[in-house]
Formats: C-alpha cells, structure tokens, sequence
C-alpha cells in the first residue's frame, strides 16, 4: 500500500526500505505506546505513555528525513544522486562488480522444456 503510493508520488524505493522500516517503525513505537501505556520505564524514567510514544515517532521521522532530503538535495545539485543513463543500461553490476555471477565453468543457456508431443513418448 505504502510502496504504491510512493510509486504514484514519483519517489524511487528500489527496495522498499521506506514501507518496511519507516512505516513498520512507526506502527511498532506507536503500538508500544497503545499496549504498554502505564508500565513502568527503565532507570526511573516517567512510565510509558501513547503521547510520549507519538512524541518519539515524529522527532524520529524529522530527525530521519530531513538530513537524508538534505543530503540528497545535495548529491543531487552536484550530479551524484543517479547513476548516469549507459551505466543503468549496461547493468549497475557488470560495472561496480566485474565478476560473473556464475561458476567459471557454467555456461547459462536455454533450458529444454519437453514439448506436449515429446513428454509422451519413451526414451529410447
């Protein structure tokens, strides 16, 4: 759900570490404020409470967003943010990691698939 609308928004999240981490996140010190609202805290601290758990959520959503817009905003004025267009289309791998990514003695091919006709007769 939240993967989609970032897709609709025009964000890029290759590996929807926003939905998984951010939203996930914010669901669990949320929830700790709904379940564990009264228990004690550690070292004498004021007990859990839901407002101070909300408290909590957003000063980490700012705390997390903003220097990351920040630094993307950033890397992005000075041309770092992407990588270049021929780069994308080689294959980030080929370029970053110069190794196959198969046994050196493997060579990947077509894989036979008995056709209808075939899968009936016996082998002979």
């Amino acid at each position: 759900m939240v993967a989609v609308q970032l897709e609709k928004m025009g964000i890029d999240d290759a590996v929807g570490a926003f939905p998984v981490h951010g939203i996930g996140g914010l669901i669990g010190v949320v929830s700790c404020g709904i379940f564990a609202a009264g228990y004690p805290n550690v070292d004498g601290m004021p007990p859990v409470s839901l407002w101070g758990q909300i408290v909590g959520a957003v000063t980490m959503a700012v705390l997390g967003f903003v220097p990351g817009y920040v630094v993307s905003y950033i890397l992005k004025v000075f041309g770092l943010l992407r990588v270049p267009d021929h780069i994308q289309e080689k294959g980030l791998d080929i370029v970053k990691v110069p190794v196959s990514a198969y046994p050196e003695n493997y060579t990947p091919g077509p894989v036979n698939v008995a056709t209808p006709a075939a899968a009936g007769t016996p082998a002979e």
